[in-house]
Order: C-alpha cells, then structure tokens, then sequence
C-alpha cells in the first residue's frame, strides 16, 4: 500500500518537477506536494506544520541560491530533511549547502538515489525526534540536576566547620548549664555529646554533598569531549563523502569507457561523455528513456540480461552493436546489478570499451599464428625427414633453408602488409579531412607515390556529361613517359568491361588507346554507388617487370578506397553547389550572392579599392509567362544566364536575385568600367533570340541599375539597396536603359 509523504519541492522547471514526482512515486510513495520557486513562496509553504522534508531541486532561481534555501528552511523549520538535488554544473553549492547542514545531496542524473536517502533520513528524523521527546529530555535534567547539587555542594563547602563549631558551642553550653554534681552524671554527659555528634554527622553529609558534585560535574567533562569529538568525526565524513563523490563524478565524466546505468525496466539513469562519444546518443537524448535498441543486442541477448539484471552476480561478455549512425562497434560489455538502500537489486550498470581495433588485431594475429603454425609444421616435417635419411644430409639443409627463407619473406611480407594498411588508414583520414575534390588531388599523388614507388600512374576523373576522362592526380617521373591528359571512356577497356586490364610487355592482348606505346601496364575501374568514377591507371619504370598478384591485389584494394572517399566528396560538392545554386538558372542564388557581397566590401575596404554591383531586370517577363507559359520563361531565364556567364570575369559573380532579377558583383570595377560593362550586357541580350515550340520568343530588352562602392555606399546592403534602386528609375523612364546610382 503506498505511503503518503507530502513534501515541498523548490523547483522551476517543469520536467525535472515531472521526473522527481515519478521517481518518488515509484518508491511506492502517495506523494502530495507543494512546489515553490520565490522565498516568499518557500517561507509560506514552511509555515504550515503537514510537510515531513524539504526537496531543493533548483540551485538557479533568481536571486536564491541552495545555500540561502537552506537558511530559510533552519529558521522556520529545522525539524524536517532537508534533501539538495542538482546538476554536474552546480557542485560547488551543492558542496557548500551540505557542509552547512543539508541531509544530503543526489545528483539529477542519478535519481535513483532519491527515494533510498529519503527513506533513511525520514527514519532517521523520526529516531531523533522520539529521542528528543522521551530519552533526551531526562539526561538534560539529570545533567541540570546535577549542575545544581554541584552548586549547593561547592557554595556550602565552609557550612561543614560552621555546624561542627556550631554543635561545640551548643555541647559546650548544656554542659555549662549543669552544676558540678550534674555534670558527672552520665545522662548529662551523653546528652552534650550526642548533639555534637549530630552536628559532626551534618558536617560530613555536607562534607559527602561536595563529593557528589565534583564527580558529577566530571562526567559532564567527559561527556562534553565525547559530543566534541563525534561532531568533529561527522565532519571529517562528510568531507570525505564529499570529495569521494566528487572523485568519483570526475572519473565516470572523464573515463574514456562508456558508463551506462539502467534501472529495472532498463531505462538509461545515466549515460557519461564516453557514451556520447562510442555511440553518438546525447544525454538528453537517452536519460529517463528505454536503451536504445540498436545497443540491446538479439532477443536472446535481451532475455539474458533481463534475467541477470534480478541476480546477484557479475558478467563480462563480448558483443557488437551498432552507434546511432548504424554503423557496428565491437565492444567489450561488462555488467554488475545496484542496489538501494535497503539492499534490493534495483538496477544494472553497464562498462563498455570500444575493442573493433582489438578484434581486427586478433583476426589478423590469428591468421598470422595460422601461417606460423603451417610453417612450424613444415619445420617439424623437416626436422623428421632429417632423422630418418641421415645419408641425405645436405637435401635436408637446403629444405631447412628454403623454409627459413620463406618465414623471412613471409615476415617481410607481414611488414609491408602491415605498413600498406597503415597508409590506407592515413589515406583515408587525409580524405576524409577534404571538403573539396582539389584538396584531395594532392593527398592522392602523395600516398599513391607511397603504395607504389616503383610504379609512376594517373588518376583519372570520369566526366559522365561529355563522356570524357581528364587526368586529375600523378605520381612517380611522369616526365620520362607520355600520359594522356584527357580521352574518352570508350579508349579504356577497363571502364568498357568494369573490370581491372593488365597487360604486359611479353603478352598480347587487348590494349588500351590511350596506353597504345605503353609495354606494361595496369588499369583500375573506379565506382561507387553504381557510378564510375574514373580509373586508376599505373606503369611499370621497367618495361620487362610484370606487377605480381600481390601488387594487383593492393591497386585494387587502393581503388576500392578511393572510389568510396571520391564518391564522399563529390556527393559533398554536389550538396554544396545544390545549396549555393538557381536550379534553373544553374547560378549563384541570392544567399551566395549577400555573403560573397559582404566578403568582397571587407576586401574592397582593406585593398582600398572600388567594387560596382549591377542589378538587372528582364523587361516585360511576365510577357512571356503569360502567353507562351512558365516553361518559356525558364528558357528566357537560362538563355540570360548564359549570356551572363560568357560577359562575366573570373573574378566576378553572377547570381540569381529572385524572379526575373539579376546581379552581378564585379570587385575592383571603378563606376566607369560598370557603365561600359552594364551598356554591353544591355546591347549584347539583344542579339539573342530564344526560339520555343518552333518560334521566335521576341527580343530581350534589359533595364540596369548600377551603385559603386564607396562613391554611393559604404555597405554591402547600401551598394544593393541603391542599385536596386536605381534599376527601378530605370524602368520608371521607359525600361531598355542602365541607370547609375548618383544620376
């Protein structure tokens, strides 16, 4: 049956408010809460005397920190828990808050720890308050008690020779007042000196009252140090806590292997760096949420873990998963339950270690003990023929040296093995670093010189459009050797039957036209994606050497690789032009066009040159959509895009503005040289006809507005205001002219 436990909960974010209610309803709590985010707030909700703890979940409201909450709380209420909930980000209060009085302190990302010390401290509190009400209270009196007697005990020290002399004088007297016959009777006698052995009797009860004081007042001593030393002891363990935990937070957020903790129903409590970083999930991504199903394995690996999540015991497993990519990942899993404070299982925390590298190792170490073992084997072979034919002595030396010659080949092999695969990693990280085909030409002649330095080669591109190939990278002295520089994809057999062609000098066969004077040689297909990409294309320096298989194997393997990074970057330049181009126009669009006019003022202003920015407008194009339709207008637009295109320099830019207009930036262009460049534009289009569906779409007229930088603005967005401006006056006065800024 739940438990009811009404709380005050200090918190202005709703979904951490949501998370810490569930996490408490799940300890088997009925909870009514009260939510307070101002002091003023707090102090009301303290005032009441329902709540049984006090939840401080925010250390960031404005103007309130964890440290003052818990002031406030001491003030009004220090009878209730006092639990501190926070961030990574916030343990400097949260240190501060605990060394001032704070129960306890549990992370947000590790709720689970929330109902645990919230059971133990509502015992604890109830232990403490029963003690303060029964047991406490009559040590406090007894020990008052005592203060007194002890008082009395030292203030009527000198009362002890006062009654003793007291009892004299009164003894003294009685036995004045008899006469001397009186006197020796014994009953008088007796009489004096019972009262003064009474009062002796008072001194020494006066006497034993001092006693009873003194070492009543050393026990409270001992007691007092006693108190001293177990606050200071308290201390000292919540510091040590402190810095334990803070060691520990440390560890798990810098530890390069991924820590995961799952409660039961295997949702993720916590998920540090290294889980970010193996398998690309952020936390809040994870946190509070089923694991990933791409990290849980089979069904049959999740029927496993479920039921070992509920035994006591420790697992160590190797596994492969997949990142949030989907790409695979060996890993190395180990797992160990949780418990609560009570000592129930009520979770499992997962340790991982990325060991794909490792387990490549080993595949290739196991392949590397398998030919030691083939030739260990020859060996023993070897040694057993020597025992058995003696007489053959030196057949049996000559097989002990060839075997030794091919473990030192194999080794030799297993070197370059080794050190080709080390350049293939390098090559392609090198790849992978290019945001553009250029950069990667030279990365490529570099490693290609590396895999093949006996060899010199070419890597062609492959131009699907004009159904040519253009070199694009060499290595080796080309300079001995012609290598065609273009051709087209019909003089390869290799892209014509998709598969490598070697041909060597003592062999005919099908020779390749653009190797027709090239005695040996090899050509590579590259592909991706159902796509050719080019060939790689390689000659040996000696044209009586023949490439082995082993060295086919590696060109081949090379081309695998270069085929996929090439394929990466041009779908990457493709992507990139597709966000900088007009579809229609194939220019730069108007975003390309606002941050290269930025880029060319900043350079205009440093180089203290001009910079002219003409906007152009098609006179009349709605003419055309609406009679001959939108495909005409396209036509229209792309027949002035090519114009553009042929009238432009290199360094300048043609851009698609929106609609029928047009701009083009021209750095270092005087106002002069942008009103020839805007007369020519204007009178060339003219001479244009654009014909469609069989007929003449009429001629192309041209209004121009054009703004200089600095003579008419010192900003980008000024120069393109005024010039924008401008074109208007020219279509305002009549369309077909070029207007400047300043006129």
């Amino acid at each position: 049956m739940p438990i009811p436990l009404r709380v005050l909960i200090i918190e202005d974010n709703d979904d951490d408010l949501a998370l810490i209610l569930r996490e408490l309803r799940r300890g088997d709590y009925e909870v009514s809460h009260e939510r307070a985010r101002t002091e003023t707030e707090i102090r009301q909700s303290l005032a009441g005397n329902s709540l049984q703890a006090i939840l401080c979940c925010d250390d960031g409201l404005p103007h309130l920190s964890a440290p003052q909450v818990l002031e406030i709380a001491k003030e009004i209420a220090p009878h209730l828990p006092f639990l501190l909930l926070s961030g990574a980000m916030n343990i400097d209060h949260a240190i501060e808050t605990v060394k001032a009085g704070a129960d306890d302190h549990i992370p947000k990302d590790n709720l689970a720890r929330l109902v645990p010390a919230l059971q133990r401290e509502l015992a604890e509190k109830a232990r403490t308050g029963q003690a303060a009400s029964a047991g406490e209270t009559a040590p406090l009196k007894e020990i008052w008690r005592s203060l007194t007697a002890i008082r009395s005990a030292l203030q009527s020290a000198w009362i002890d020779v006062m009654i003793i002399t007291l009892g004299a004088i009164i003894a003294i007297a009685l036995f004045i007042e008899f006469s001397w016959s009186e006197r020796l009777g014994w009953v008088n006698v007796g009489t004096s000196l019972f009262v003064f052995v009474v009062f002796i009797g008072l001194a020494m009860g006066a006497r034993y009252g001092r006693g009873v004081g003194h070492k009543r007042r050393a026990e409270i001593e001992v007691r007092a140090a006693q108190l001293t030393e177990e606050v200071s002891k308290r201390e000292r363990i919540e510091q040590t806590l402190t810095e334990n935990n803070q060691t520990f937070r440390t560890f798990i957020h810098t530890t390069p292997l991924a820590v995961i903790s799952l409660s039961l129903e295997r949702k993720v409590q916590l998920w540090n760096a290294a889980a970010e970083r193996m398998f690309g999930w952020k936390q809040d991504e994870v946190i509070g949420k089923l694991m990933p199903p791409s990290l849980e394995g089979s069904p049959e690996e999740l029927v496993r873990l479920r039921d070992f999540s509920k035994r006591d015991s420790h697992i160590d497993m190797e596994v492969t998963r997949q990142r949030k990519d989907g790409s695979p990942i060996e890993l190395s899993l180990s797992i160990a339950p949780l418990r609560n404070a009570q000592g129930r299982i009520n979770g499992t925390i997962l340790v991982l270690a990325d060991i794909t590298e490792r387990k490549h190792a080993d595949t290739q170490i196991l392949k590397l003990n398998r030919d030691l073992e083939t030739h260990a084997r020859n060996m023993k072979i070897a040694n057993e023929q020597l025992k058995r034919e003696s007489e053959e002595r030196a057949v049996t030396e000559q097989i002990l040296r060839n075997v030794n010659n091919q473990l030192t080949t194999s080794v030799d092999e297993l070197k370059e093995r080794t050190r080709q695969m080390q350049l293939l990693g390098e090559m392609s990280d090198a790849l992978q670093a290019c945001s553009l085909l250029t950069d990667a030409y030279p990365i490529i002649s570099h490693f290609l010189a590396q895999f093949f330095p006996a060899n010199i080669g070419a890597l062609y591109l492959h131009d699907p459009a004009r159904k040519l190939v253009e070199i694009a990278a060499t290595w080796g002295d080309v300079k001995e050797q012609y290598l065609e520089t273009i051709f087209t994809s019909e003089d390869c057999w290799a892209l014509r039957r998709g598969q490598f062609h070697h041909v060597t000098a003592d062999k005919d066969g099908l020779r390749c036209k653009h190797a027709q004077h090239t005695p040996s040689y090899v050509c590579i297909p590259m592909s991706a994606q159902g796509e050719t990409l080019g060939i790689l294309h390689m000659r040996e320096l000696n044209p009586h050497s023949i490439l082995d298989a082993t060295g086919l194997r590696l060109a081949i393997t090379v081309g695998d690789q270069l085929s996929l990074a090439l394929a990466n970057l041009r779908l990457r330049d493709e992507l990139r032009q597709q966000a900088i181009r007009d579809p229609i126009t194939k220019l730069f669009n108007r975003r390309y066009m606002e941050e290269t006019l930025i880029r060319e003022v900043s350079r205009a202003q440093r180089n203290d040159q001009s910079l002219s920015v003409i906007m152009i407008d098609i006179d009349h194009f709605k003419e055309f959509n609406d009679s001959f339709g939108h495909e005409a207008g396209d036509l229209v637009l792309q027949s002035l895009a090519r114009f553009l295109s042929t009238r432009v320099r290199g360094s300048d830019v043609a851009c698609r503005y929106g609609g029928e207009e047009f701009t083009l930036i021209l750095p270092s262009a005087t106002l002069d040289l942008a009103r020839k460049r805007a007369e020519q534009i204007r009178e060339g289009i003219q001479s244009i006809q654009v014909k469609y569906g069989g007929q003449t779409l009429g001629p192309i007229t041209l209004s121009l507005g054009v703004a200089v930088f600095p003579d008419h603005g010192v900003t980008g967005e000024a120069i393109l205001q005024l010039a924008d401006a401008a074109l208007y006056r020219a279509k305002q006065t009549g369309r077909n002219r070029v207007v400047i800024s300043s006129e």
